[in-house]
């Protein structure tokens, strides 16, 4: 092994390290790609129920084309899961008028076995604020 070269590499690694990262050109290349929607990866770490879930702490008030066009779902779909959600009894709908209000049910456990200790509102509450 050539430890002068592995030593110059470890230098050159630290050096880079102390870089000021709004003017380290991979840092700000990084950040390009996080924030470019045509980069991302087509997954998210919520389901589509979880974004639901959103919308609706979010704003209880909601239409069902406007979840659809945040969730990038069609508005069937948004029904479809907005009515298992109903069932499940992790939100309760409530008809005003001729619209429907929503409410979250923060108390409930969430569904996988990984996550059964925690509670709706572990997860979502942070993400539902305003």
């Amino acid at each position: 092994m050539n430890w002068g070269r592995v030593a110059a590499t470890f230098s050159w690694v630290k050096a880079r390290s102390t870089t000021d990262p709004r003017t380290d050109p991979i840092t700000r290349q990084i950040a390009a790609v996080d924030t470019d929607p045509t980069t991302r990866p087509p997954w998210t770490f919520l389901t589509n129920h979880g974004h639901v879930l959103v919308c609706l702490g979010q704003n209880p008030e909601v239409r069902l084309a406007e979840i659809a066009r945040l969730v990038g779902i069609g508005e069937r779909a948004a029904h479809r899961i907005v009515h298992e959600l109903i069932g499940a009894g992790y939100v309760t709908r409530t008809k005003i008028g001729r619209r429907n209000r929503y409410e979250l049910r923060w108390d409930r456990p969430l569904r996988h076995p990984l996550e059964s200790a925690h509670t709706v509102v572990e997860v979502f509450e942070p993400l539902t604020r305003t």
